[in-house]
């Protein structure tokens, strides 16, 4: 009797925290990727397409600044000739002393999120038309006006695993359809020197953020990637990891097995 107790109990479990491969559905960009370069307050990149370099051996992205010292941070989107696009969501996530002063964008509309720019909020870019190109141009899709007084940190995403964040790039295509922009693929600016927070150059920076299980509120995906798993609210676990650890509570405070190849 206490056995099948047991096992009704297992059964009960896996229901609510098994496997729900459906719910990790979602449509993500593979190539796409964007970039924070920094320039000094007077130097003026104009909006669309500019030419800077993007290639893993010869980046001409800036991560690093130094403190007292305002900078724009310009947001690039790279690699995008099979994500032309209408719209752009993106989020802003600073630490330390970093002050976000401004931000300027090139969309013909915005919609703010969450008091924008403060970090956590987010920012709908409209565009008028499709924008399209079939170059390896970067885009300019606007700019942020910033100083720290303490080292720190500026991102798109969520500097650090936060369970139950929805902080993910999001771009929709020229036939509507949302593609999920992930986190591995998106830049990080840093300030005085912010240690393990940053910076970050996806141009010349490849994070491998391997598949693992995603634990959400009620259930776990098998296999998700991290882009998927944060767009749901999740969080993601190692990659070898089962989803049991989702009852467990071992929420990191990284991306899990990350690496850096330079």
């Amino acid at each position: 009797m206490v056995l099948r107790y047991i096992a009704i109990g297992l059964l009960a479990l896996l229901c609510v925290l098994g496997p729900h491969p459906a719910a990790a559905a979602c449509n993500e960009s593979f190539s796409a990727k964007i970039a924070l370069h920094l320039t000094s307050s007077t130097t003026k990149i104009p909006c669309g397409p500019v030419q800077i370099s993007c290639q893993w051996d010869s980046s001409g992205i800036v991560v690093s600044g130094e403190l007292e010292q305002e900078y724009n941070v310009y947001v690039l989107l790279a690699d995008w000739e099979s994500d032309p696009f209408t719209q752009i969501q993106i989020g802003v996530y600073y630490s330390g002393g970093v002050n976000v002063i401004n931000f300027q964008s090139c969309a013909s509309s915005v919609t703010s999120i969450g008091g924008w720019p403060g970090s956590g909020s987010q920012l709908v870019m409209s565009y008028s038309s499709c924008e399209s190109t079939k170059s390896d141009s970067l885009f300019v899709l606007g700019w942020f006006r910033v100083i720290a007084h303490i080292p720190g940190s500026l991102g798109l995403t969520p500097l650090l695993v936060e369970p139950g964040s929805t902080g993910v790039c999001r771009l929709i295509d020229c036939d509507s359809n949302e593609k999920i922009l992930s986190p591995e693929r998106i830049g990080v600016v840093s300030f005085g020197g912010a240690g393990s927070l940053g910076p970050f150059d996806p141009c010349s920076m490849f994070i491998d953020a391997y598949p693992g299980p995603c634990c959400l509120a009620s259930s776990c995906v098998v296999n998700s990637s991290l882009g998927c798993c944060w767009s749901q609210g999740g969080t993601l676990l190692d990659y070898m990891s089962t989803c049991a650890a989702c009852t467990l509570k071992l929420l990191p405070n990284t991306w899990g097995r990350l690496k850096s190849r330079y």
